[in-house]
């Protein structure tokens, strides 16, 4: 499991909006240009990364949980 911390200058409710909306998670990554919802909740994640003037596109599934009441992202299980 992967874990993240950072420190950030704005709302913690904006800020959490934006790590719990994947369209809007979208918007605003750099490298991310695309999320699909699939039928089962989970993800389908479209990145793109320049290596030099290479670009390589990849995807991978993704599952977003959260704690509405603490206003925390939990991380999921693999897909």
């Amino acid at each position: 499991m992967m874990e993240l911390t950072f420190k950030l200058q704005r709302a913690a409710n904006l800020v959490f909006d934006y790590l719990t909306d994947m369209q809007k998670f979208a918007s605003v990554h750099p490298v991310i240009y695309q999320i699909d919802a699939k039928r089962d909740g989970s993800y389908l994640v479209h990145e793109k990364l320049r290596i030099g003037f290479i670009p390589f596109a990849f995807t991978y599934p993704a599952t977003v949980e959260q704690d509405m009441a603490e206003k925390k992202v939990i991380p999921g299980q693999s897909v």
